[in-house]
């Protein structure tokens, strides 16, 4: 789930102002750990989310994809003009 930068900040506002990580989880319903994670990322200048996408790098290359992207362009047009 998504959440928005107000609400991140406010709870990283709460555990400064002295609450405990438990009390803030439950008044703005987030996982403890998540409270956490916003403040120990609050504290080193990053407070943004995470851009989504994927964790590890793409396994096609280029050159792969290309031929792949040629393998379903044929068979598609021979489906075409063979009408199946």
């Amino acid at each position: 789930m998504a959440y928005s930068m107000d609400l991140r900040k406010r709870v990283v506002a709460a555990l400064k102002s002295g609450e405990t990580p438990a009390a803030v989880a439950r008044r703005f319903d987030v996982a403890r750990s998540t409270a956490g994670e916003w403040q120990k990322g609050a504290g080193e200048g990053r407070l943004e989310p995470d851009r989504p996408g994927p964790a590890c790098p793409r396994k096609i290359t280029p050159a792969d994809d290309r031929i792949l992207r040629e393998q379903v362009a044929a068979r598609w047009w021979h489906r075409r003009w063979i009408g199946g």
